[in-house]
């Protein structure tokens, strides 16, 4: 072929089909072209069950919040639990230091409904498990040595939990209390 005709009819095809648009498969490209296809779609059908597996934890958890909030005393624990449940349970990736944070707040309320109800012994292990699950949560946050100490301070007596979640609480139920302590 005259090298004139082959740049005129690169020319013409270029004009015609832009480079990004056009895709040359030969023979030899097929199995890596397709196992690419089939990488790239494995990727984005993880990416979205991921996805869809996070909204789906966040919708069970908000409904179990919200009857935690309007609920008597066992119906507050009860909701507590299964959140707590569900998150320790929940396999999604990067997921750790919101995980350690929910729980750190899941038995922060446990212990506050449990020091409320008069339910002492079960009261100082949901202390403990809030306490733990504060450390986990500076960890996960990278804090240093020093600063997870502070943090789980913050939260070392009974006190000051009961102080931090009657805030949070009154934060995100626009200044009321969860029902189970007006109507226990």
């Amino acid at each position: 072929m005259d090298v004139r005709v082959y740049r005129e009819r690169f020319l013409f095809s270029c004009v015609l089909r832009p480079a990004c648009l056009s895709l040359v498969v030969r023979p030899c490209m097929t199995p890596k072209l397709t196992t690419l296809l089939l990488l790239v779609l494995a990727i984005l059908s993880g990416c979205a069950s991921e996805e869809a597996r996070r909204r789906e934890l966040g919708k069970q958890t908000d409904e179990l919040y919200a009857a935690y909030l309007d609920g008597g005393r066992d119906e507050a624990r009860r909701s507590i639990v299964q959140a707590n449940r569900l998150v320790e349970e929940a396999s999604i990736s990067h997921f750790e230091e919101n995980r350690a944070f929910a729980l750190f707040l899941g038995y922060g309320r446990l212990y506050a409904l449990d020091h409320r109800a008069g339910n002492n012994e079960l009261a100082e292990l949901d202390l403990i498990k809030a306490r733990y699950w504060a450390l986990r949560s500076s960890e996960a946050h990278g804090d240093t040595p020093t600063e997870v100490a502070k943090y789980v301070d913050r939260f070392a007596t009974s006190d000051r939990l009961l102080e931090f979640i009657d805030t949070w609480e009154r934060k995100a139920n626009h200044g009321r209390e969860p029902k189970y302590i007006q109507h226990p």
